[in-house]
């Protein structure tokens, strides 16, 4: 289990233990299924303050995070109970292989990144300058300033546990000038390029959420192949194709994984016999 699954999964816990102390709540086996419930649809929070319900994934992530923290409390002999276990949900969406975005649809996310003109707009230009980078969406919201170089014209990105290794990228001249917009706001060194606060799981959501208002403003939110993920894998696809290496997509993506690179920018690069 990666790291980052580690942290996301303790949120959904800790969330389960600060509602359940607010009800008085004090031994596992009193928590029950409705208190469950409430836990794995509870709204999210944008970054204006406003609610709006998880998306279905988001809930089915919550309760099997729930099932597993209780899976742990049952092995070390605290509870016997499985509270999550009958929380009724859809059954999760089919999933659609997420693409990389075409050349021309990259053009149309960097025109519309920043549509607005104030702190906001910078900010979401900074995210998709990342993203069109290479940073994955985890990775965004714990690039610092000083981990920009517009003098060498490189960004140094942080890596995610052990599945994304850290790396230095070179950045176009749009995503640099979008970067050098976003830093001219930022008097505190200590926040992120993003400007984004909140723990690791707080902010690769909020990522998530402006990429895909961006993508939305561009034209591309119909599109069910695109995702915010997309991004980068424009970024390892166009790394790719300069000299037909899949070494240089992964490179560019930070995994290890030939394989995992070629299924990102949707290379059969495996052709059998």
């Amino acid at each position: 289990m990666s790291a980052s699954t580690v942290a996301q999964w303790s949120v959904f816990a800790g969330q389960l233990e600060t509602l359940a102390a607010q009800l008085g709540i004090v031994s596992l086996d009193d928590i029950d299924p409705d208190l469950v419930d409430d836990i794995v649809r509870s709204p999210l929070q944008d970054s204006k303050g406003r609610l709006r319900e998880p998306a279905l994934p988001t809930q089915h992530g919550r309760r099997v995070a729930l099932r597993n923290a209780y899976r742990t409390a049952r092995a070390l002999g605290l509870t016997d109970a499985d509270p999550a276990r009958d929380t009724d949900l859809p059954a999760k969406p089919v999933e659609t292989t997420i693409r990389p975005l075409t050349d021309t649809e990259a053009e149309r996310v960097k025109s519309w990144a920043v549509y607005r003109w104030d702190k906001l707009g910078r900010r979401h230009g900074a995210m998709a300058a990342l993203a069109l980078t290479g940073a994955h969406v985890a990775e965004v919201g714990g690039v610092y300033p000083d981990n920009v170089d517009l003098d060498r014209g490189v960004v140094r990105l942080p890596g995610c546990g052990q599945r994304i290794d850290a790396r230095t990228l070179v950045l176009d001249s749009w995503s640099a000038l979008a970067l050098h917009d976003r830093l001219a706001d930022i008097d505190d060194r200590n926040l992120p390029v993003a400007g984004l606060v909140g723990d690791w799981v707080q902010r690769k959501n909020l990522v998530s959420t402006a990429l895909r208002r961006v993508l939305t403003k561009a034209g591309l939110g119909g599109d069910p192949t695109l995702r915010p993920a997309s991004l980068p894998a424009h970024a390892a696809r166009a790394a790719f194709l300069r000299h037909w290496q899949i070494e240089d997509a992964a490179r560019v993506l930070g995994v290890r994984s030939l394989d995992a690179a070629a299924r990102t920018i949707r290379y059969e690069w495996r052709v059998s016999a």
